[in-house]
């Protein structure tokens, strides 16, 4: 996934958590002010979505429409995101540590990560391998650092972390075949 794509996702995240605004009630239970919003949202991630990224229009939508219920439409001003404004872009850096908590909850309840790991990795190693590489991501608690670190537009950096980083290699070394393993060390 592009760091593009992971800061726009970020910053419409951002907006979900935020509080709510009134008005007359559209799909879903959203004023019209609010599902313009939530499909601006939506359409601003389905543009910056490249090949591999994990963002189909279901995945969109839920963000959309989770960054309105979470934030309202005063939340999402107040980080600069409007219908003609939907792309985040800077907002994220004045985010609060709270907003990030929730743009990364709201993201990961929308995009199975774990998946689009299994769908990217599978080109290299079998699918088997790579489904429990990805469950194995979210079972260590490492999707999460990596979806912040995305979204802040960082390297995640394991040197930094050595508990992630030896949970990590302990996930590739169960998890991939001694041939995958040999294949890796050459890609290095």
């Amino acid at each position: 996934m592009t760091r593009i794509a992971c800061a726009a996702l970020a910053f419409a995240l951002i907006a979900s958590a935020c509080g709510d605004s009134g008005g007359t009630e559209g799909g879903d239970g959203f004023s019209a002010a609010e599902q313009a919003l939530s499909e601006a949202i939506r359409d601003s991630i389905l543009e910056d979505a490249e090949p591999g990224d994990p963002f189909g229009t279901q995945e969109a939508t839920c963000i959309g429409d989770e960054a309105v219920k979470q934030f309202g439409i005063d939340g999402l001003l107040e980080l600069g995101i409007t219908t003609e404004s939907p792309d985040p872009g800077d907002a994220f850096d004045g985010a609060t540590d709270e907003q990030v908590d929730t743009v990364i909850d709201v993201t990961l309840g929308c995009v199975d990560f774990a998946k689009a790991f299994v769908e990217a990795a599978a080109g290299g190693i079998s699918e088997e391998s790579a489904q429990c590489l990805g469950d194995g991501l979210e079972n260590e608690g490492l999707l999460r650092p990596l979806v912040k670190a995305g979204f802040q537009d960082e390297e995640f950096d394991l040197a930094d972390d050595p508990d992630s980083a030896e949970r990590f290699f302990a996930l590739i070394v169960e998890c991939l075949s001694a041939e995958e393993l040999v294949r890796l060390g050459e890609q290095s």
